[in-house]
């Protein structure tokens, strides 16, 4: 998503520096990686050439509000990085679910931007996945449980609103976490 207009009580959040994977959109793309400035602010994740204090062009944006998820990927499974995440979320050109992988410089900055994101989503009522695969897709297989690539992830999510039924089909294992329990008689 190129090009978000951010909203009328806007807000930069947290800036940072890490490296964005190309997404791989096309079967022509080349997997590489590229340092980005990343901003999360009040509406979207945006990520920017250029450094922290002279920014270049918005290469690109994810509303929180669409985010699926915003989990950590197993140390190696990224063609061999340390400390990446991914933040799987909705494509809005054919509304087909794509992977933002980005790696941070340590640890400690993984933990803390993926705190952050997750916690604008949620203010955002993102529908975000109860099960996720914490390694990446390769070749229509997850490097991290031989899956296929229309099922449903291997580990359970770190956190996810449960305040309606997932939007997206297949997203969610137990909708029935999501109903109202029965009403009790109270007897008196």
């Amino acid at each position: 998503m190129v090009g978000v207009s951010p909203a009328p009580d806007f807000r930069e959040i947290k800036v940072g520096v890490m490296l964005k994977r190309s997404q791989g959109k096309s079967a022509f793309t080349k997997e590489n990686y590229q340092r980005r400035v990343f901003v999360l602010d009040t509406s979207a994740l945006r990520y920017f050439d250029g450094s922290e204090k002279e920014r270049g062009d918005e290469k690109g944006s994810i509303l929180v509000s669409e985010m699926l998820a915003v989990e950590p990927v197993e140390d190696g499974l990224l063609t061999g990085q340390k400390h990446a995440f991914q933040i799987a979320y909705t494509y809005e050109v054919d509304q087909s679910t794509i992977a933002l992988y980005v790696v941070a410089p340590n640890e400690g900055a993984r933990d803390s931007w993926i705190t952050a994101i997750r916690t604008e989503a949620l203010k955002h009522d993102a529908q975000l996945q109860e099960y996720y695969h914490r390694g990446i897709l390769v070749e229509g297989i997850y490097n991290c449980c031989g899956r296929k690539m229309d099922m449903d992830g291997c580990q359970k999510a770190s956190q996810r609103s449960a305040s309606r039924f997932c939007r997206y089909k297949g997203l969610c294992r137990i909708p029935h976490l999501y109903k109202r329990p029965k009403a009790r008689r109270l007897e008196a």
